[in-house]
């Protein structure tokens, strides 16, 4: 079993990272199951948090960064703040997690289908795929690429 530890980084430029700390580093990232499990540390969070997950060729966890905070019932997804942390940890493939605080359930939201959708589309311009986005929440999670896999079309 994965542990986790949370730990914040402020930077000289004063704004504040937030890096998670892994017993097992290199965790091959195998099935939603995982990503949920490494990321149910958001499930008691009172605002969205958006995390990405860095991979390497092997599907093993490299890094992994939150990407933002937002209030009670959004948060903010842009491109940029996702890809440029995987182009510094050389990742071949990102996965993108955030939580459902509201206790509404883990069903995506619009907006979250279509930052999917955005972040689908920046990742493939950049050579470095979006696997999956995965809502964690108080009554399970939700994997995007399974319940919804025409985000993750490249004809879109």
């Amino acid at each position: 079993m994965t542990s986790v530890k949370v730990r914040r980084v402020e930077s000289r430029l004063v704004d504040v990272v937030c890096e998670i700390t892994l017993q097992d580093p290199y965790e091959r990232i195998t099935s939603p199951d995982v990503i949920a499990r490494v990321f149910s540390f958001l499930e008691d969070r009172p605002q969205e948090e958006l995390w990405a997950l860095y991979l390497n060729g092997s599907s093993n966890i490299i890094g992994a960064r939150q990407v933002s905070v937002g209030t009670a019932n959004s948060s903010l997804l842009h491109p940029r703040e996702v890809f440029g942390p995987a182009v510094r940890f050389g990742a071949v493939s990102v996965v993108v997690v955030h939580n459902h605080p509201s206790g509404d359930g883990v069903i995506p939201s619009w907006e979250d289908l279509a930052a999917t959708s955005r972040i689908f589309q920046s990742g493939e311009l950049l050579g470095i795929p979006l696997i999956d986005h995965v809502v964690v929440g108080h009554r399970g999670f939700c994997s995007i690429r399974q319940q919804y896999p025409e985000r993750f079309d490249q004809t879109r």
